[in-house]
């Protein structure tokens, strides 16, 4: 399962990435886990359902269901296409700019600082010396712990792969016993019992 944390909201005017809030399996789609007060869950999106399309623009991909997300702003309605089921369905459209701020995310916290500034926000500088954001207090605590959240799901994530390649290399090691144990039975057990019968018997 990979987590699918799309996000775009606005630093200053400019869009970044705006969250659908899912985490979907990377190979079907399926939706895993829908987070609280987000835009799937405001469109009624459900586990189990597979996201289909954007908009009306196929996700194939995690990569392109993120790609389709960070292309939309406040102004944009959003809809979102899944199969729940044996039903093909559309949840939307609903107006960006008509959901709650707590719907929006503020995306993840990149590799930088945050130094505050005289009138109580913050402005970001990177590693390079430059500034290209700047937010309020208030949502520079949204980043943290944002950013905190989609790290503790990325850990989930790594510790479901983890458990599933556990247990599939339990399969596969009953599988080589069983074809062991069948093995010596046909190549070294039934001929040695074979060749003690045909020596008693000579």
């Amino acid at each position: 399962m990979k987590t699918c944390l799309a996000s775009s909201h606005k630093f200053g005017g400019s869009v970044g990435n705006l969250r659908l809030g899912v985490s979907v399996n990377e190979r079907t789609m399926k939706v895993q886990r829908v987070e609280p007060g987000t835009i799937a869950a405001m469109l009624g999106v459900k586990i189990n359902d597979r996201v289909l399309a954007v908009n009306g623009i196929p996700t194939v991909s995690r990569e392109g269901l993120i790609s389709i997300m960070n292309t939309l702003s406040e102004d944009d309605s959003v809809e979102v296409g899944v199969r729940r089921g044996s039903d093909a369905i559309t949840l939307g459209p609903v107006m960006l700019s008509a959901l709650p701020r707590s719907a929006q995310s503020l995306g993840s916290v990149p590799t930088g600082v945050w130094k505050p500034e005289p009138d109580g926000g913050y402005r970001f500088w990177d590693s390079s010396g430059s500034t290209d954001r700047r937010v309020t207090a208030s949502q520079r605590e949204i980043l943290l712990l944002e950013d905190i959240q989609a790290s503790l799901m990325r850990l989930e994530d790594i510790a479901g792969e983890q458990s599933q390649a556990i247990d599939k290399v339990k399969s596969e090691l009953k599988q080589v016993n069983s074809k062991l144990v069948l093995f010596v039975i046909f190549f070294i057990v039934i001929p040695f019992i074979l060749a003690i019968v045909i020596a008693s018997n000579s």
